[in-house]
């Protein structure tokens, strides 16, 4: 298990927050790795962090702006990089 981390920006860099998730099935890339994973959603009651047992694992070159602040376009999937 190792967690998938992404920052988030609403407004400005004031209000950013890392968000995790709790990756299971794979390996750990190395830190700093941006990663596309898809995968099925595992049931975390009585748990803060999400998790996901993944089914695909895919190495990305890191996106021009790493604090999009908005959703993924149409069609496209979310990134995000890995953490030790």
């Amino acid at each position: 298990m190792w967690q998938l981390s992404r920052v988030i920006v609403s407004c400005c860099a004031a209000d950013a927050r890392v968000v995790d998730v709790e990756i299971h099935g794979v390996g750990t890339p190395q830190a700093n790795t941006w990663v596309t994973v898809t995968g099925v959603w595992r049931p975390t009651a009585g748990t803060r962090v999400p998790a996901l047992d993944v089914t695909g694992l895919t190495v990305i070159p890191q996106p021009k702006n790493p604090y999009r602040d908005a959703p993924p376009a149409p069609g496209t999937r979310p990134s995000a990089a890995a953490t030790p």
